[in-house]
């Protein structure tokens, strides 16, 4: 039995007064164990691809199993948790690759390309009472540091700062998110993507 908890919509746009590029219209229901979020995510553009996925997690967030489709791409992929590794399946043009990824702490996160709520869920799990630098492994290579910032005034806004290596590339990003962890603003200096809920 899954109850409906949220619904919505996030938009992403190349700087403050840049054009919309994508859109993500997600569902999210509460499950059994945990949650279940089905996002449906459109890249605009001459390059632009429609992304289905739906990913379930456990009571706190965390990543249990994932499963993407690109169709315009014939790409498909899964990823699920196994004990302390990440198992990835990937099928393109008719190829499938496997991986294993061993999990070296115990909070992890997985980012893809095209995507804009799935790799905000985590988040909501979140230990809001902490102003500490956390790490978190990028899945499925990487690594993100975040800390919650401290402010004066009082109100419902938390505010992290999100530092991800991958590889070479180092982004900052302002996050802030409602009481939840809900993100209600994502903005990159690397790449000056802007997400928020749509309006």
């Amino acid at each position: 039995m899954e109850d409906l908890f949220e619904k919505g919509t996030y938009t992403a746009q190349q700087s403050k007064n840049g054009a919309l590029i994508a859109m993500d219209e997600y569902i999210i229901e509460r499950t059994l164990n945990g949650f279940k979020i089905q996002s449906d995510n459109v890249t605009f553009g001459q390059n632009g691809f429609r992304q289905r996925a739906e990913m379930l997690v456990d009571d706190q967030w965390m990543m249990q199993h994932l499963h993407v489709v690109v169709d315009d791409k014939r790409i498909e992929l899964n990823a699920s948790i196994d004990k302390e590794q990440v198992r990835i399946i990937q099928n393109q043009e008719r190829k499938e690759i496997n991986k294993l990824i061993p999990l070296h702490i115990s909070r992890y996160f997985f980012i893809y390309s095209g995507a804009l709520v799935i790799p905000l869920i985590w988040l909501r799990g979140f230990d809001f009472k902490s102003f500490e630098k956390i790490q978190y492994q990028l899945l499925p290579a990487g690594l993100a540091e975040v800390m919650q910032i401290k402010k004066t005034n009082v109100s419902d806004t938390l505010h992290f700062s999100l530092n991800v290596q991958l590889g070479e590339i180092n982004d900052f990003i302002n996050i802030e998110t409602d009481c939840t962890g809900k993100v209600i603003l994502y903005e990159s200096a690397l790449s000056k993507l802007i997400i928020k809920p749509q309006s």
